[in-house]
């Protein structure tokens, strides 16, 4: 009986034993409310974007080479790729955008589009349209639904040297504008965190300032505890998550 009370007091000891228990109990409260918000029926727009320059500018610099577009002298071709998709659970239909606000992708003013088509889209059904505007460095795109883990990518030849310039505008009533996936996308890190960060840098006026480091406990403590929960997340993310499966990376690297 003594063996096993003084077995029990030095785990209650160990602090590693302490760790590994509170280590648990965060991974269990972070799998419980990601299951939980699965379970819930919404709709969670997503997108990303990659570019690629074609041709250079520098081009131009060699002599008797001429690259022509329907009769037209290009010095500059750029390839951009834009994926949009539903990451939630509830359908996506068109009536969701605003009227005034509808989908579309703008290039900067200046900007030449030559040609802009659906790449890859999930289903027929989806009914995926792009068009360019007249006279506008604009497309306009339309599609009947998207259910979850559905979407499309757009692809835009143009001739502006920046090649990953486009912007996807528009807002979908009851949630905003579609929020965008970077290459790293750290989600409790990136949509809780950091927004707590930068507030308080812009505030403070950063690091050379007394009271951002008197403040920093308010930040710096979360932004580790969500670096651990993302990366421990990340294999649980890579099988169900949607990112991979419309990667404007990947679909972008089907031209080289």
């Amino acid at each position: 009986m003594d063996s096993l009370k003084n077995y029990l007091s030095f785990l209650s000891q160990s602090p590693w034993i302490n760790l590994v228990s509170v280590a648990i109990g965060i991974f269990g409260i972070v799998l419980s409310t990601y299951f939980f918000l699965r379970s819930k029926s919404y709709i969670y727009p997503r997108f990303q974007k990659a570019g690629a320059a074609l041709v250079a500018s520098g081009i131009k610099n060699i002599d008797g080479l001429r690259i022509l577009y329907r009769d037209r002298e290009l010095t500059t071709l750029s390839l951009a790729t834009v994926s949009f998709w539903n990451q939630g659970r509830r359908v996506l239909n068109s009536a969701d955008m605003a009227p005034t606000e509808p989908l579309r992708i703008e290039l900067p003013p200046g900007t030449t589009i030559l040609q802009a088509r659906v790449g890859e889209t999930s289903s027929p059904s989806n009914n995926v349209k792009v068009k360019v505007r007249t006279g506008e460095p604009t497309i306009d795109i339309q599609f009947d639904y998207l259910a979850g883990r559905e979407g499309f990518t757009v692809e835009i030849f143009h001739d502006n040297i920046s090649p990953n310039c486009p912007e996807l505008k528009g807002t979908i009533k009851g949630f905003g504008s579609a929020q965008e996936v970077m290459k790293n996308d750290d989600p409790i890190s990136n949509n809780f965190v950091r927004p707590i960060y930068n507030r308080i840098y812009n505030l403070t006026g950063g690091p050379d300032r007394a009271v951002y480091w008197i403040l920093s406990p308010i930040w710096i403590l979360p932004l580790f505890i969500a670096a651990l929960i993302d990366n421990i997340l990340k294999p649980v993310r890579f099988i169900l998550d949607s990112n991979n499966r419309f990667s404007a990376q990947n679909h972008l690297n089907r031209f080289k």
